[in-house]
């Protein structure tokens, strides 16, 4: 239904906005019933953008460097990267510490927020990313703020103050012009004690699965891979015809080393789809359907699981969502430059419908959550890599999964590990409701005004 509203020139404001979208009905709403007991944020906090170090230098250790994509929902989650502390030391307007709050401004994952968690002493952003110093804890913390800012009073702000055509962006003066509502000291405490239980869950999460992979690699002999980092090998001409490969990085002596480690390992080796199933049937979507639809870009790499599901009628869904999907089937990445992209699929999103680019897989003789740990780890994950190919978007296509191997997981070890990670998926659920729960009742304080 159509739905318009009538505005004098006169009342465009500073920013002379003439787009339809910034005039709806429903922000003009939020707006008056924020309109009473509101405060610019730019009133509240400092806003501030990162920078990328030069040459986009990273390293393995050092100080936590995130960018847009490695928040989501509230979280940030730990796949980000690490920066010099010479590029902290030299950008110290861009260190960001707990309970600052950080939006994502330009690119896919705009409008999307978060806040530091009390176990990232100190990080650094890109230029992407917009944080929010808040100036007095007392009168709105960072967590009530983030809490604002994911509800539909914020969200719908978000969206309304975006701007540009080609790539859309959100300025620091667009972001400090978000009405956020003052809550009382009592509210702010409550929201606040919400997400500190929310985040410790979260952490919690990410430590038990930590442990698992450790405890997996240590009992299996594979705790301590030294592979090495030569670039050329010799090989005879007839393995290159067995394989159909030629090119170098195929051949790396340090994926024969590998191969070698897992089948010496402590209780021996075995094909990967010796150990599960490989399902590769797709369906045809009912056009009068609605789906459960899950891309690359709804899995949570950093702890195994799906952050949301798109509700798409069949006859709306892209031409790749064509892969059905199960409770407990384990989905993996076939793109190598998103090889670590692998979860979980939880009881709630049984009968989805999956991306072609995922490789399913069905328990059989190992748990799901014991093939998880494993395609997260190294030990796999390489040989993902060396299976790969193509030119512009390398892949591994199925025939490949079949030169993939594993190690022999006894049942004992294999339970414990498979415990862990069904902890470690329940905290991450329960943080999860704990955020959902402090943006309802920051909703909620509203609308009672």
């Amino acid at each position: 239904m159509a739905v318009w509203s009538i505005v004098k020139f006169s009342e465009l404001g500073d920013d002379l906005r003439i787009d339809a979208e910034f005039y709806h009905p429903e922000f003009i709403n939020m707006r008056t019933k924020l309109k009473e007991k509101s405060i610019p944020i730019r009133n509240i906090a400092q806003i501030i953008y990162g920078t990328t170090p030069s040459g986009a230098k990273f390293y393995d250790y050092g100080i936590p460097f995130i960018r847009s994509h490695d928040f989501k929902n509230g979280f940030v989650r730990n796949t980000f990267v690490y920066c010099s502390k010479e590029h902290n030391k030299n950008n110290k307007k861009s260190q960001a510490k707990p309970n600052d709050v950080l939006i994502a401004a330009v690119g896919a994952t705009i409008g999307e927020v978060a806040k530091i968690p009390f176990w990232i002493k100190e990080t650094q952003i890109n230029q992407n990313v917009a944080l929010l110093k808040i100036k007095d804890n007392n009168i709105v913390s960072g967590a009530f703020l983030a809490s604002f800012l994911m509800s539909r009073f914020g969200n719908f702000q978000l969206g309304c103050l975006t701007t540009g055509n080609a790539q859309q962006y959100l300025n620091s003066f667009q972001i400090g012009r978000i009405n956020v509502y003052i809550p009382t000291k009592k509210q702010n405490i409550l929201i606040s004690k919400l997400w500190e239980k929310a985040e410790y869950l979260y952490n919690y999460s990410l430590s038990l699965l930590s442990t698992a992979e450790s405890l997996l690699l240590s009992e299996l002999g594979l705790d301590k891979l030294e592979l090495p980092k030569t670039k050329w090998n010799i090989r005879n001409y007839s393995e290159t015809e067995e394989v159909e490969r030629m090119d170098g990085e195929y051949f790396l002596p340090k994926y024969y080393a590998l191969l070698e480690k897992i089948k010496n390992s402590k209780f021996g080796f075995a094909p990967l789809l010796s150990k599960v199933k490989h399902k590769s049937k797709m369906m045809k979507p009912r056009e009068d359907k609605e789906y459960e639809y899950i891309e690359l870009a709804d899995v949570d790499q950093s702890i195994g699981t799906i952050t949301e599901a798109s509700k798409i009628i069949g006859a709306e869904l892209p031409s790749r969502a064509r892969m059905p999907l199960e409770a407990r089937n384990v989905i993996l990445s076939s793109v190598e430059g998103s090889i670590d992209k692998v979860a979980i699929i939880p009881e709630e999103l049984n009968n989805a419908i999956g991306s072609t680019g995922f490789f399913v897989f069905e328990e059989k003789e190992y748990t799901s959550e014991l093939l998880l740990v494993l395609l997260r780890l190294d030990i796999l994950k390489e040989q993902f890599v060396r299976e790969a190919r193509g030119t512009i978007l390398t892949a591994i296509n199925q025939n490949s999964l079949s030169n993939i191997i594993v190690p022999e997981v006894p049942e004992p070890l294999m339970k414990e590990i498979s415990d862990k990670v069904r902890e470690a998926h329940s905290a991450r659920k329960e943080a999860k409701k704990l955020l959902e729960e402090a943006k309802h009742k920051v909703e909620e304080m509203i609308l009672k005004e």
